[in-house]
């Protein structure tokens, strides 16, 4: 994650956590951001996920079906057959 867009992720992170920008807990997640892409995807997916929720209407209804997918898969979890089931 390199340039504006990754000041931009780190400050909303950062934000988030109620820090600012040279904080040691933002300090830290920057550092590691840079060294870890698995992580750096991890987080990109995740402002996609948190931007796509943002576009749907107020009105929307996401089924509960797609609510516990997505979240199984944002979450890594071994359980999402299992909630497909339900």
């Amino acid at each position: 994650m390199k340039g504006k867009h990754h000041s931009k992720l780190l400050k909303d992170i950062c934000d988030f956590l109620g820090s600012d920008l040279d904080s040691p807990p933002c300090s830290s997640i920057k550092e590691h951001l840079e060294k870890c892409k698995n992580c750096e995807i991890y987080v990109d997916k995740l402002k996609k996920t948190v931007a796509l929720y943002r576009k749907l209407s107020m009105d929307t209804k996401v089924p509960d079906r797609v609510n516990r997918e997505l979240f199984a898969k944002i979450y890594f979890s071994k359980d999402k057959d299992k909630d497909r089931e339900k």
